[in-house]
């Protein structure tokens, strides 16, 4: 399948490295760090949702993003020097970071959860002490400091937490950054993987910038049918609720599971109405939809329908837990607790592990050829040399398992070594090839709680350890800078120039969070009513992570994760030697997560994508433009949700507080 327009392949082909990293780009993401993510992270406190810079998912991008690389484009051009693409693009990919500021909220977070009187309702397995007690003082100030009533950062009971999310982020990131380098030059340089959603997020910068007739039409047409769209679904429901906390309109989603379950008890089932699973379904091979559709059907359809059915010790909890009526999000996180948390576990090793092993030839000869980067400059290649990228991933694994092994040196080492190390690099290898291959990316789930469960340690403060802060060092982070490579090498981008900033940005963003959360936490406590989404989720928050550390251990089905793991590897080997029309694995176990309302959109929209768009325009027309369309719906959405958001905004500014709460 052609997973790239004509012109895009010229682009590629020509490989005109431009800079990026220019004084301009560079202050429109200042602009962003300093005026756009403080607004982004009140909203947070406040309706525990970012309004501007979380979106539906499926690489539609941020909210906010749209306007912002709208407006600062037309500024640009308005003074008849506009923005090029490689400045277009570095705003795009880097907008996510510039917007992260929210670092500090964890770490006022933990110390409300270790010092929560429902913390002190739970008992450590190991030592049969209040958890309360049990948690460190790395991982929040010690129980009656006087830190907790100091409100501010600027206490010494402070310091270690602090310094501990620090570190672990800093290690974190050299090792994805090294692993991320390997990946991109061997998926986008070495094997030259199509990467079929890369699509959307080329097309939508080179629009941008270079302003092509056809593409503009499209991409207008795509944002004024979605604002439309988006407005009536949630964008004025949120306007006018907002005092309220109304996030998501009426048009959105239609939940049939309550009355389906009278017929068929587990089945999830409902439509979702927003326009992105069916408009990004058209990026998408037809193996991949109907892999996924499978994959979804078999978990929440059949799978749940057998869990309440089948006689066994393995299903007696969400037996006992369900009740006819539950809303599908019920059904899905408690069938996913009791039943599919182990079943997927098993299931990423079972597609992993023999990936890895058939494709090992290939595999070493692609990492012999990294060495060709410590006899090329990085003008040439575009990577620094290979002794960097080794020195950076080093750093952060020997860094990683040293801190890890300090905060808890009753770990056994040998898991660390396998969780910091060995699977990672697994994890990043299959994910960045699923991303090249499919669209999808696919990582092994709860690998925190999967390297617990291997060591057989039972104390509980191991599940407050900085195992994967933030989700660095799973690998996940290194395959999509494999991504970040392919639409650099499509907009003819130098890679290194986002490298840069990248690592420019992230302790910009980590001092400005400091200074913003020290702001609000001195204009009124945290949690407290000035900041109502503290209030009313933070306390549910606490009780999960509490049953989590004190209970994982009799969630986990070893029996489940082994048939998984079987059955994947069996199909894994068996599509490595024989070709499955419309068949992926990879797609497969992407689709065990996904909703079936999702996958039945995909469906929907890539019958409209081939059976009518198509055979209409074109096949040629319709390759090279359909991510410009989507580009364009995408752009309405953010146009509207900021709106929305910054309505939230001005109506949450208007609280009084005489006194604190």
């Amino acid at each position: 399948m052609t997973t790239s327009s004509p012109g895009l392949e010229k682009d590629m082909e020509a490989r005109i490295l431009g800079s990026a990293l220019t004084w301009r780009s560079f202050l429109i993401l200042l602009f962003v760090v300093f005026l756009m993510a403080p607004m982004d992270t009140f909203l947070q406190l406040s309706f525990y949702s970012r309004f501007l810079s979380s979106g539906p998912g499926y690489l539609v991008g941020m909210p906010a993003l749209w306007v912002t690389v709208i407006l600062f484009a037309e500024i640009a051009r308005i003074f008849g020097k506009p923005l090029t693409r490689h400045e277009v693009f570095l705003i795009y990919s880097l907008f996510g970071t510039a917007m992260t500021e929210t670092f500090f909220i964890d770490v006022l977070y933990q110390g409300y959860h270790k010092s929560h009187f429902i913390t002190t309702y739970f008992t450590d397995p190991r030592t049969g002490l209040p958890l309360s007690q049990v948690l460190p003082s790395w991982y929040a100030p010690p129980l009656g400091s006087s830190a907790y009533a100091f409100s501010s950062f600027l206490h010494p009971d402070w310091m270690l937490p602090i310094a501990v999310l620090i570190l672990s982020i800093i290690f974190g990131l050299c090792a994805e950054l090294g692993l991320g380098l390997i990946c991109a030059y061997l998926y986008v340089e070495v094997e030259k993987l199509p990467y079929p959603t890369v699509a959307l997020g080329s097309e939508s910068i080179i629009t941008i910038a270079e302003r092509e007739p056809t593409r503009v039409k499209l991409f207008t047409i795509g944002t004024i049918v979605s604002l439309i769209w988006s407005a009536f679904s949630f964008g004025v429901p949120t306007a006018l609720g907002a005092a309220f906390g109304i996030r998501a309109g009426i048009l959105t989603f239609a939940d049939l599971t309550t009355f389906i379950d009278k017929f068929l008890p587990g089945v999830v089932f409902a439509f979702t109405f927003e326009p992105f699973p069916y408009t990004f379904a058209w990026l998408l091979p037809t193996s991949t939809i109907v892999s996924m559709v499978i994959g979804s059907f078999a978990i929440w359809i059949i799978g749940n329908y057998l869990a309440l059915h089948i006689p066994s010790p393995l299903f007696a909890q969400f037996q006992r837990e369900y009740v006819v009526g539950s809303p599908a999000s019920f059904v899905m996180w408690r069938a996913q607790l009791h039943v599919w948390l182990s079943f997927f576990i098993g299931a990423a090793l079972g597609l992993a592990i023999p990936r890895l092993i058939t494709g090992w030839r290939y595999l070493l000869s692609g990492i012999r050829s990294l060495s060709r980067l410590g006899r090329t400059s990085e003008a040439a290649t575009g990577y620094p040399p290979i002794k960097v990228i080794l020195v950076l991933w080093l750093l952060g694994l020997i860094g990683s398992t040293v801190l890890l092994y300090f905060l808890v040196p009753q770990f056994p080492l040998w898991t660390l070594l396998l969780f910091v190390i060995v699977l990672p690099f697994v994890t990043a290898m299959i994910s960045a090839r699923g991303m090249g291959e499919t669209g999808f990316g696919v990582s092994i789930p709860n690998m925190k709680e999967l390297a617990i469960i291997t060591s057989g340690y039972m104390g509980a403060e191991v599940w407050f350890m900085p195992l994967y802060a933030r989700s660095l060092g799973t690998g996940a982070f290194a395959s999509e800078l494999s991504y970040t490579a392919k639409v650099c090498q499509i907009t003819g981008t130098r890679f290194m120039d986002y490298v840069k900033t990248y690592l420019i940005l992230l302790p910009l963003t980590m001092v400005v969070s400091f200074v913003i959360i020290s702001y609000f936490w001195a204009i009124a406590p945290v949690p407290s009513s000035t900041y109502p989404a503290t209030v009313n989720n933070w306390p549910e928050l606490v009780v999960q992570q509490n049953f989590t550390a004190t209970n994982f251990f009799a969630l986990f089905k070893p029996e489940l994760a082994l048939w998984a793991f079987v059955l994947l590897a069996i199909l894994t080997l068996i599509t490595s030697r024989v070709r499955i029309p419309y068949f992926s694995p990879i797609a497969l176990v992407a689709g065990f997560g996904t909703a079936p309302w999702v996958v039945i959109a995909f469906i929907i929209g890539h019958v409209i994508g081939v059976q009518i768009f198509e055979k209409k325009l074109g096949k040629d027309w319709w390759r090279r433009y359909r991510a410009v369309l989507l580009a364009g719906i995408t752009c309405g959405y953010g146009i509207v949700a900021t709106l929305a958001g910054v309505t939230a905004l001005i109506s949450r500014a208007l609280w009084y507080s005489p006194k604190p709460y």
